[in-house]
């Protein structure tokens, strides 16, 4: 099982954890000097060692403090002291900063992130350990978001992977010289609709006639059907007065018959007359 040292090493190779300690470097301010940046941007006369000095500064609240951060990566004393202790690092060299500042990310649980580029998390889980992220909990001047993106190469940010091109729809290709037919109409078209059935032959003098022939014109049920019609009263009024006025006609005609006439006016007839024509209608 490889060592942390070793670890950190390797990560070292990943162009991911390259370009997220260039962004460090930038938002710490020690892009000028690099490894040999004192706080304060000073270059630090050598690299054999942490310089253990102790500088002043106001912070952001307006309380006066005071520092140990050097480097590239502004590590304090005993942040070094305990990094370089661990991982056995000769000096303060470059090498032996970017190892430490790789073994500072995995302590902070966002190499993980790095490697996978997922810089927002990283960034967001390293603020206690570098103050110029904007993720900082300490009162010291802070970059923004904006400028940690600007820093990182866009094809890296957020460790985006290209997608594959979508998958085109599974249509097949038109038929070349399609046949172009001429319109169909309704009326060329074969039916299938059932003739309404012949009104029942009901004599005019049966009590409820009407109602009779009526209910036989109402269509029937027949499996299956959609839906039944619903008669309304009005329906049925105009259902009845065109019946009445049918039986009135064929009354008409029935008497001119029993006259010996083409024609006979609508005028009423005495009682044993009237009942007379009605038999006679009941039987035609």
């Amino acid at each position: 099982m490889a060592t942390r040292l070793e670890q950190a090493q390797q990560a070292l190779q990943n162009p991911n954890v390259r370009a997220f300690l260039d962004m460090l470097a930038a938002a710490e301010g020690t892009v000028q000097h690099g490894y040999a940046t004192a706080f304060g941007g000073a270059k630090l006369p050598a690299l054999n060692d942490h310089p253990r000095t102790q500088t002043g500064f106001t912070q952001t609240d307006g309380k006066r403090n005071t520092t140990s951060a050097a480097g590239r990566y502004q590590f304090l004393e005993d942040t070094w002291d305990d990094v370089a202790g661990k991982l056995k690092l000769p000096d303060f060299g470059p090498q032996s900063q970017d190892i430490a500042a790789v073994e500072l990310l995995n302590r902070a649980g966002a190499l993980q992130a790095v490697l996978s580029g997922d810089f927002d998390t990283a960034v967001q889980k390293s603020g206690a350990t570098w103050a110029s992220l904007p993720s900082s909990p300490y009162p010291q001047s802070k970059r923004s978001m904006d400028f940690i993106r600007a820093q990182l190469p866009p094809n890296l940010i957020q460790g985006v992977t290209p997608m594959p091109d979508p998958i085109p729809n599974q249509i097949p290709d038109p038929i070349p010289n399609p046949i172009t037919l001429p319109p169909v109409w309704a009326s060329q078209l074969p039916t299938t609709t059932t003739p309404a059935p012949a009104a029942p032959m009901v004599p005019a003098t049966q009590p409820g006639a009407i109602g009779a022939v009526m209910a036989a014109l109402r269509p029937q049920q027949v499996a299956p059907i959609e839906a039944e019609p619903v008669f309304t009263a009005e329906d049925d009024a105009m259902l009845a007065q065109g019946l009445a006025a049918d039986v009135s006609t064929q009354r008409g005609q029935a008497v001119a018959k029993f006259f010996g006439e083409e024609y006979m006016p609508d005028i009423p007839l005495p009682d044993a007359l009237d009942a007379s024509i009605s038999r006679y209608l009941a039987l035609i």
